[in-house]
């Protein structure tokens, strides 16, 4: 319950796994990694029977790429306000580009009551962040998933008491 195919996260530790890869540049078979590879395609490189992964190598850390999905992630949905890099064209449900674009208050609650909570003249709308990445590579924020805000989901129950 980690992510979703595509996704991309910052890690201090260089290893992946079977299910996430670093972001080198390596090359991958198309047949062992066929769900990455329809979000993908050559974007990156590679031809034929292979493809690559971005190569998001820096200094401050490693960036890794899920590219296999686990059992648990099926119900994976991210947590609100959570931005993560995406490697694919269309985008996976409850996410949003990371554009600025204007955001009617009404159309996702519980973003709007986190971004409020920092930003209070925000009560009838907001901003999306825009955050630009590298060519082919984007990053998107989750608008409806685990709310991070514990106090609001027992405020929630509390107020169904009386």
């Amino acid at each position: 319950m980690d992510g979703i195919v595509g996704m991309i996260k910052m890690s201090l530790h260089p290893g992946g796994n079977d299910q996430w890869k670093l972001c080198d540049g390596s090359k991958l078979a198309v047949v062992d990694f066929p769900e990455l590879f329809a979000l993908v395609g050559h974007k990156f490189g590679g031809d034929g029977n292979e493809f690559c992964l971005p190569d998001l190598r820096g200094d401050q850390g490693h960036y890794l790429l899920k590219v296999r999905s686990g059992p648990a992630d099926t119900s994976y949905q991210g947590i609100v306000s959570q931005m993560v890099l995406w490697v694919g064209e269309e985008l996976p449900a409850n996410w949003l580009p990371c554009d600025g674009r204007a955001v009617p208050a009404n159309s996702y609650p519980t973003l709007q009551r986190i971004v409020a909570k920092s930003h209070p003249t925000a009560i009838h709308g907001f901003h999306l962040p825009k955050a630009d990445a590298i060519p082919g590579v984007r990053y998107i924020i989750c608008t409806e998933g685990q709310d991070p805000d514990p106090q609001a989901n027992s405020e929630k129950e509390s107020d169904d008491d009386y």
